[in-house]
């Protein structure tokens, strides 16, 4: 019984959402209410090997999180699409055991979003990618929803929701 009241508070927990605005209001994502941003100095540890990402929002045990970078990769509405296998290839190079389970491009909020769903291999399990991006001033705007792929039932719909709340202005 204790651990179907966890459940289910987390559950409920995980379903109460918040909206955030990035890049000076231009940015909005609806993400859960236990997510916080995490302190630049914690991304910076997170995140110590590459470009760390400019926000990163997580639960409190840091995994789910999601995660949102701007590249300087010129990319514009009619280009996402070409993104899609730049993006799967950018993880599946390096990481050849990375199994790709879904991508492509749809419009979310009038505007044009690629998107990669991958699984990747880690210490600790598999993890479970949803990768979204599209254009933001030229700019590459990727977010990255990621949890422990034993977790994707509980979470999988939540990283839908949080892709198609994207709004860009």
């Amino acid at each position: 019984l204790f651990f179907l009241t966890c459940f289910f508070s987390l559950t409920v927990s995980a379903q109460e959402k918040m909206k955030v605005s990035l890049f000076e209001n231009r940015v909005e994502l609806t993400i859960p209410e236990l997510f916080s941003e995490m302190s630049k100095e914690d991304i910076q540890k997170r995140f110590s090997r590459g470009t760390p990402p400019d926000f990163v929002y997580a639960e409190k045990k840091g995994s789910p999180s999601i995660s949102v970078t701007l590249r300087n990769n010129k990319i514009t509405q009619e280009t996402v699409a070409q993104y899609v296998d730049l993006v799967e290839k950018s993880i599946t190079g390096p990481l050849p055991e990375a199994k790709t389970i879904k991508k492509g491009t749809r419009i979310i909020n009038k505007q044009k979003v690629g998107y990669v769903i991958l699984i990747t291999p880690s210490l600790n399990g598999e993890i479970y990618n949803y990768m979204f991006f599209t254009d933001f001033g030229n700019k590459l705007l990727i977010c990255n929803f990621n949890c422990m792929n034993r977790s994707v039932a509980e979470w999988g719909d939540i990283a839908e929701s949080i892709a198609s709340s994207l709004t860009v202005n």
